[in-house]
C-alpha cells in the first residue's frame, strides 16, 4: 500500500478493488459487485478484408501471314506471263488488358455497452494484368530472281525458292516454287510447262498451330488455319506455257494468278501467308520460267499476363470511450472481432 494512502483510497470506499479484464473473442462482461463506472472501454474491430487479385490480360495480338515472294522476269527472254506475290492475312487482335480485382470488405466492428469500435478499412484490389505478348508475322517467301530454262521433256522437275518457315508461336510454314514440264499423249504431244508460286502456310488458331503447306510434284496445297480461328494459307499461283511439239505455235496463259492469305477471325489467332509469284515466257522450245515461295502463317499471341495481388486490408482502429455507466452485477454481451478491454478504478 503506499504511504500515505488511505486503504479505502486503494479498495475504494465500499472495498471494490480496481481491474481490467480483456476479450480477443466474442463473451459476457459480468460486473463486478459494487462496480457502477468503467474508466475506460478501448478496443477495435477485425482488421479489413484483402481486395482482390486484378484479372489477367487478353491473348496478345496474332502475327500476320508473310507475303509470298516474288518469281521475277529478269533473265526471262520475251516475258510473257508473271503473277507477282500477294500478301498475307491480317492476324487477329488480343483480349486487352484484364480489369483491377475488387476491393475486400471492411473489417467487422466490436462492440460492447453498446458502444462500437470500428473494423479497418477494405484493401484495395491488385493492378489488372497486361496483354499478352503479340504473336510473331510469318516470314517473307523467297524471292526467285535466277530464271532457268524449262527442257521440252517429260517429267522435268525443278524448285524454284525454298519455302519458310511460320511465325511463332504455331505459324505454319510455306511450300517452294516449282518449275515442271511433262509431254502429253500422242499424237498431239502438246508439252505444258509449269511454273507454280508455292503456297502460304496456315496462320496459327488461339488453340491449335497452322498446317504447313504440303509440296507436290505439280502445284503445292496450301496449309489449313488452326483452331480457333487461324487464317488459311493462299493457294499455289501458276502459269502455263503449252505448244504443239510439231509447230511453233504456244499458248501462255495464267491459270491461277494467285490469292492472298486469309485473315485470322478469332482474337490472338494468326493470319495466312501469301502466295509466291512467278513468271514464264521464252520462245517455241526455249521457254524461261521462275517461281517464288509462299508465304510463313502468322504465329499466335501469347496467353495475358496474371494480374497482382490484392492489397492487404488494414487493422481495425483503436477507440477508447472513457468513464462508462454500468450495473453492478449485470451481463453484458461483448462482440470481440479485435482485442476489446475493460478498466475500472476502485471503487
Amino acid at each position: 500500500m503506499p504511504i500515505g494512502t488511505s486503504k479505502a483510497g486503494v479498495l475504494g470506499g465500499g472495498g471494490v478493488p480496481g481491474g481490467c479484464q480483456v476479450f480477443n473473442s466474442p463473451g459476457c462482461f459480468v460486473v463486478p459487485a459494487g462496480v457502477t463506472l468503467s474508466s475506460s472501454v478501448s478496443g477495435s474491430g477485425a482488421a479489413g478484408n484483402a481486395g482482390n487479385a486484378g484479372n489477367p490480360g487478353g491473348t496478345g495480338a496474332g502475327g500476320s501471314g508473310g507475303p509470298g515472294g516474288n518469281g521475277t522476269t529478269s533473265g526471262i527472254p520475251n516475258p510473257k506471263v508473271s503473277s507477282p506475290r500477294t500478301l498475307g492475312g491480317s492476324g487477329s487482335s488480343g483480349g486487352g488488358s484484364g480489369t483491377s480485382g475488387n476491393p475486400g470488405t471492411s473489417g467487422t466492428a466490436s462492440s460492447v455497452f453498446c458502444l462500437t469500435f470500428p473494423g479497418g478499412t477494405a484493401g484495395t484490389g491488385g493492378n489488372a494484368g497486361t496483354q499478352g505478348s503479340s504473336g510473331n508475322s510469318g516470314t517473307t517467301g523467297n524471292s526467285d530472281n535466277t530464271a532457268i530454262f524449262v527442257p521440252a521433256v517429260c517429267g522435268f522437275s525443278s524448285t524454284g525458292s525454298p519455302g519458310v518457315s511460320g511465325g511463332t508461336i504455331g505459324g505454319g510454314s510455306s511450300a517452294r516454287g516449282l518449275i515442271v514440264s511433262f509431254v502429253g499423249i500422242a499424237p498431239t504431244l502438246i508439252t505444258y510447262r509449269y511454273a507454280s508460286g508455292g503456297s502460304g502456310g496456315g496462320g496459327s488458331g488461339d488453340t491449335n498451330p497452322g498446317n504447313n503447306a504440303a509440296q507436290n510434284n505439280v502445284f503445292s496445297c496450301r496449309g489449313n488455319g488452326g483452331n480457333v480461328g487461324g487464317g488459311t494459307g493462299a493457294p499455289a499461283s501458276n502459269a502455263t506455257a503449252q505448244n504443239n511439239t510439231f509447230n511453233s505455235t504456244a499458248l501462255y496463259r495464267a491459270s491461277n494468278p494467285g490469292l492472298p492469305g486469309f485473315d485470322a477471325n478469332s482474337p490472338g489467332a494468326g493470319g495466312g501467308g501469301g502466295s509466291g509469284g512467278q513468271a514464264i515466257g521464252g520462245s517455241f522450245n526455249n521457254v524461261y520460267a521462275t517461281a517464288g515461295a509462299g508465304g510463313g502463317g502468322g504465329g499466335r499471341g501469347s496467353a495475358g499476363n496474371p494480374g497482382n495481388p490484392g492489397n492487404a486490408g488494414a487493422c481495425g482502429t483503436p477507440t477508447v470511450y472513457n468513464c462508462v455507466s454500468v450495473v453492478a452485477g449485470a451481463s453484458y454481451p461483448v462482440t470481440a472481432n479485435g482485442p476489446v478491454t475493460i478498466s475500472w478504478d476502485p471503487q
